[in-house]
């Protein structure tokens, strides 16, 4: 059966409706938007993060799922810190989420993201619905009680770190692509500004 091809996604997220979802977030998903934006990964690689993949001056994202057979595909190392020692903002980031977990879980769990008892949001079958549920009650609490009009989705962000960063190579690099065309076609959504042609 033939797939229909579907338009991508134009939905690009303003700062402050990014902004507006943050103060009635969730407590756990306070701590994972602003990481997942500054990581511009899926969710499935962010909630497959362990305590073991943060080491003393860097984040080690494991592979995405589908190329974990692909011998030729490698994790990412994120840096804590610059060539020039300074701070990269990714180490406050992770300590916010481990406070988080210090704040909120009631027994240990290797990984990053989890229920309150332990269990990791990201299930074997690669599904994460107690995720999706957090997302959804969060989105509708947002569009009730802020200024937030029109929903957002968890990819979207996705496509909102991909349209910030400051160069498209830049943003093919965090998304991974080898085809840059897919990083412009589909994660590229704020609007260009053009300055009006005079004689």
């Amino acid at each position: 059966m033939k797939k229909i091809a579907l338009p991508p996604r134009d939905r690009y997220i303003e700062d402050w409706e990014f902004d507006a979802f943050l103060s009635v977030a969730s407590p756990m998903l306070k701590v994972y938007v602003p990481l997942k934006y500054a990581l511009g990964i899926d969710q499935c690689m962010v909630l497959a993060i362990k305590l073991s993949d943060i080491g003393s001056d860097r984040l080690r994202i494991p592979k995405r799922t589908k190329i974990k057979k692909n011998i030729k595909a490698k994790k990412k190392d994120y840096m804590f810190f610059d060539k020039d020692g300074n701070s990269t903002g990714l180490k406050e980031l992770i300590d916010d989420v481990l406070t988080w977990r210090r704040e909120h879980l009631k027994v240990l769990s290797g990984h990053l993201f989890c229920t309150s008892l332990g269990e990791p949001y990201l299930k074997e079958d690669g599904k994460a619905s107690g995720f999706q549920t957090a997302w959804a009650r969060s989105m509708k609490k947002a569009l009730a009680e802020t200024d937030l009009k029109k929903k957002f989705t968890e990819h979207d962000i996705c496509a909102k770190t991909a349209s910030d960063t400051e160069t498209l190579e830049d943003a093919a690099k965090l998304r991974r692509h080898i085809n840059k065309a897919t990083t412009d076609a589909v994660y590229r959504r704020k609007p260009e500004k053009m300055t009006p042609f005079r004689k």
